[in-house]
């Protein structure tokens, strides 16, 4: 039975070697495999075994949790060095693993555990307190404020364009919120995302003459589409908003005009690498991304807009650039490595992965009459688009616009508004008698 049960372990170890990968949700319910089959090895407790009885296993498991300890931050250290995936910097990481853990066993652990075991009850429950006394004041001070002091002013400064988000993000961007950036009356109607909420205030200063407001509708990771429905684990507050706006849709104040902003491609081709398995469906489920998914997906989608289109002006905004990396952190370590970095997007990426939506976008155009908003010109430059701009963040991570970035769209948006003002000039002049 020890045997048998011993196998089992290292079967679910090597379970979770061999199925699990970087795209793998962790820890969740895949934690389970690995601490299951090491606690089926402790229970086997074959002090014979090749595996687990022999010098060299016995000599790793006894400095394993020193190692354990080291491990991360070298890893923290690749990635921010960017050598994550160098192999030979992975091995010079391995090598150190086990000489700080030899390090740490042979100088901190023994002797701590040694000293530790000739205290009386209140001397251990005295080191107790002080350790977590120490260790909540320290997580208190990482989760609230961090520690800015420790970065050179110029790098704080690119770190807290981290921050500079709409301010009213956590109070509007939900599903049951109903929010007037501005006053009334309400001059235009802005539908979308978190991408749409990184948006509204350069819509607002759109305005003419800063008068009137924006509504705004959102929902984090929510397409716009009518009919929508969650996946089990998916966001069913963006499920509720389509059904409010598909039901209120009559109600939205007519002829006022509709802005709608997305990230659509996100829902179309994964939110990650390898993510084939859709956050949503129209009733039936589909167990990945393929042709079938996003046919009814684009039904759907020109349906949604058309019916939005018929009693007002509908403007859809073409995507904006997503970018490969988190520019502030990216050009944070640049600039403190002293590295010259720009950080692009080229518009021949771009288009690869924006091309479904854009054909869904011109189908909306064709059919409905809807007016299409291109951040593009304003956004990218000789075939690049950049994600700074003289050194200053325009994003807040990879794809969000942050405020100071999306001062760059002002002039898009007031399209919205020098063409309501030519209808409304047409139709005046329509209503003129004729002398």
């Amino acid at each position: 039975w020890q045997r048998g049960i011993e196998l089992l372990g290292f079967g679910l170890i090597l379970a979770t070697i061999l199925l699990f990968d970087r795209h793998s949700v962790w820890p969740g319910w895949r934690a389970v495999l690995p601490v299951a089959g090491a606690a089926l090895v402790l229970l086997a407790a074959r002090r014979e075994s090749l595996w687990t009885g022999t010098p060299a296993v016995q000599w790793l498991g006894s400095r394993s949790y020193s190692i354990y300890l080291w491990h991360w931050p070298l890893v923290v250290a690749l990635d921010y060095l960017e050598r994550l995936r160098d192999p030979l910097w992975v091995a010079v990481a391995v090598c150190a693993w086990l000489l700080f853990g030899l390090l740490s066993y042979r100088f901190v652990e023994t002797p701590a555990r040694r000293q530790l075991t000739r205290l009386n009850g209140w001397g251990s429950a005295v080191v107790l307190i002080l350790t977590l006394a120490l260790l909540s004041v320290l997580a208190q001070q990482v989760r609230k404020h961090g520690f800015p002091e420790r970065l050179p002013e110029a790098v704080a400064k690119i770190e807290a364009e981290r921050s500079n988000t709409n301010p009213r993000r956590d109070e509007c961007l939900d599903a049951d919120a109903r929010c007037i950036y501005g006053a009334e009356p309400v001059r235009v109607i802005l539908l979308g995302d978190s991408h749409a909420d990184a948006l509204v205030t350069a819509l607002q200063a759109a305005l003419p003459e800063g008068r009137g407001g924006v509504l705004f509708r959102g929902e984090s990771v929510c397409p716009i589409v009518f009919g929508l429905r969650s996946n089990e684990g998916k966001s069913e507050e963006c499920e509720a908003l389509n059904a409010q706006l598909e039901r209120e849709s009559v109600q939205l104040p007519a002829g006022v005009p509709v802005v709608v902003v997305g990230r659509t491609a996100n829902y179309l081709n994964g939110g990650q690498p390898g993510d084939k398995r859709p956050n949503f469906n129209f009733g039936t489920p589909y167990e990945e991304i393929d042709a079938h998914y996003l046919r009814e997906f684009r039904e759907h989608y020109v349906a949604t807009m058309c019916r939005l289109a018929e009693q007002r002006p509908l403007y859809l905004v073409r995507p904006t650039p997503e970018m490969p990396a988190d520019v502030p952190t990216r050009l944070g370590r640049a600039m403190i490595f002293g590295q010259e970095r720009r950080f692009v997007l080229p518009l021949a990426d771009y288009h690869r992965r924006q091309s479904f939506v854009w054909a869904m976008q011109d189908e909306v155009v064709e059919r409905c009459g809807a007016r299409l908003l291109d951040p593009l010109p304003y956004l990218c430059v000789d075939g690049l688009c950049p994600g700074e701009q003289n050194g200053r963040p325009l994003y807040r991570d990879d794809n969000h616009i942050t405020e100071f970035g999306n001062r760059r769209l002002i002039p898009m948006f007031r399209q919205i508004f020098e063409a309501e003002e030519r209808n409304g000039i047409a139709a005046s002049r329509a209503e003129q008698p004729r002398g």
